[in-house]
């Protein structure tokens, strides 16, 4: 039987190593996929920061579209709502939204840019990206994900991987609990771009 010699293919000249059982020996290391892209400076945090809401309507709070000829992911959301005025009882309904096209949030739009992960990468984000607010109106699309939380706290919504094709987008709304007239609410996103090199991993 013939052997096969596997050599480094970077010219220091080093073998690979099989075992007494005549195995390969290798060593892998193992990462999420996120943190993968993350060391490539491809990860991002969305933030809205802390929003007042002021009554128990429904209130757009986080808008994003993906305007990169990449895929966004988007791997979990995070709701912090706060202390509550003016409800004794009842839920605080979150919702995410499948490609919303309308409303205050986007018409009379606030900034809010995500934050690369890799805090030495200067990269951004081809996205509009905006935070709403109090009475602010988000339309169109579906209900994709709907959350009902009976009390303040901070939440973790692990979502697998939202998929934002170019043109797609996600917004999110908040209905507070009936007779709210005081809560702070901050909504988050975490996400990253999955470049060309990186799609197959």
């Amino acid at each position: 039987m013939s052997s096969i010699t596997i050599q480094d293919g970077g010219g220091s000249g080093v073998l690979a190593e099989v075992s007494k059982n005549q195995r390969l020996q290798t060593l892998a290391v193992i990462e999420s996929i996120a943190a993968h892209h993350a060391f490539g400076g491809e990860a991002y945090n969305y933030n809205t920061g802390s929003l007042t809401l002021t009554d128990a309507n429904v209130s757009g709070m986080a808008y994003l579209k993906n305007n990169e000829d990449e895929t966004l992911v988007i791997t979990a959301f995070f709701y912090l709502l706060g202390d509550n005025t003016g409800s004794t009882s009842g839920n605080h309904l979150v919702e995410i939204i499948r490609n919303p096209t309308a409303g205050t949030i986007i018409s009379d739009a606030t900034d809010q840019i995500p934050v690369n992960r890799d805090f030495g990468s200067n990269k951004t984000l081809t996205a509009l990206s905006y935070k709403g607010g109090q009475g602010k109106t988000l339309t169109g699309g579906s209900v994709a994900i709907e959350s009902i939380f009976p009390s303040t706290g901070r939440y973790t919504v692990s979502v697998g991987a939202i998929v934002l094709r170019k043109g797609n987008s996600v917004g999110v709304r908040v209905t507070p609990a009936a007779g709210t007239t005081d809560m702070d609410v901050q909504i988050a996103m975490s996400l990253y771009r999955s470049t060309e090199s990186t799609q197959g991993i």
